[in-house]
């Protein structure tokens, strides 16, 4: 009779849950979608909410208060994620150029928007009911804008900018990437040090996906499912920066049978020539050192 052993690694480090839990908000054309990712961001899967009454929203943001605004042509509405109900919430003054297609809330009744083909930024103040002209980047924006750690950037041809509203002329390429690979929607990650977005060469549908912010290294999570899908928003913008835990999961999608981070492997014995320790999909999300890892061998070989 043969005797079976199992091999687990096991590693010092963060073990992510494979729960779908971190939720996020994108707009194809008029279509809304609630999109879920686990916690390694091995798994996403995209709920359709609905259509809203606008054509294509041209920009998505949050606010402080939770409350989820979309820009459409000039105007923003606020937007009920559950019955999609829409109220008007800012109309620019008549006169006001409104060719945006970006949309971020800073707090306190400010947005920023840009608009396209142009590199000119726009800020609306609710409190006064003005539109200002703050001039120009000099680099032009391909999608929306995001809130990150307190900072606002954008993604353009070739790599993302970090928006300077002080000095406009500062902003600068802080992330570049290959001219042909396209990125329009992008957030907040709930990844240490990464972007969320939506990514694609022309003529594919868009991936999501995760730019590390760092040394821009970008990993696929998974397709969409719409190929208009353009923008992506969450209330992460908001948030601190999440901990820099390493992510390791020995197979991504489950297929051993194993759950959250495990793996089971194939049964061994000693006619065996040997078996893998990890299935091909492992997932490592870094941005700490792994001081130690640990193979566990259970059961028995008899001599």
């Amino acid at each position: 009779m043969k005797s079976i052993i199992n091999i687990f690694l096991f590693a010092s480090m963060f073990v992510p849950d494979t729960c779908l839990s971190q939720s996020y908000y994108a707009t194809a054309a008029n279509a809304l979608y609630k999109v879920e990712i686990d916690e390694s961001a091995c798994f996403c899967d995209f709920n359709y909410v609905g259509n809203t009454s606008m054509i294509t929203p041209n920009g998505l943001t949050f606010t402080l208060d939770t409350s989820f605004v979309a820009q459409g042509g000039a105007n923003l509405y606020e937007i009920d994620t559950l019955t999609l109900n829409e109220t008007l919430l800012f109309t620019p003054p008549p006169g006001t150029d409104s060719g945006w297609s970006s949309l971020v809330c800073v707090g306190n009744g400010t947005f920023y928007s840009m608009d396209y083909p142009d590199d000119d930024l726009y800020r609306f103040n609710f409190s006064n009911g003005t539109v200002t002209l703050m001039g120009s980047t000099g680099i032009n924006p391909i999608g929306d804008l995001t809130l990150f750690n307190g900072n606002i950037y954008y993604p353009t041809i070739g790599g993302v900018v970090q928006l300077d509203t002080n000095n406009l002329t500062n902003s600068s390429i802080v992330i570049s990437f290959s001219p042909g690979y396209i990125v329009s929607g992008l957030t907040v990650a709930h990844v240490c040090n990464s972007f969320l977005a939506l990514g694609l060469y022309p003529n594919q549908t868009p991936d999501l996906i995760l730019i590390n912010i760092v040394d821009g290294a970008i990993t696929k999570i998974c397709t969409s499912p719409d190929e208009y899908l353009s923008y992506i928003t969450s209330m992460l913008e908001f948030s601190p920066p999440p901990s820099c835990n390493n992510y390791l999961d020995l197979d991504c999608n489950n297929s051993s049978g194993a759950t959250n981070a495990d793996y089971n492997s194939p049964d061994y014995d000693c006619l065996s020539n040997g078996v893998g320790v990890a299935d091909e999909d492992i997932k490592m999300l870094y941005d700490a050192i792994i001081s130690e890892m640990t193979i566990q061998i259970t059961g028995f070989v008899p001599d």
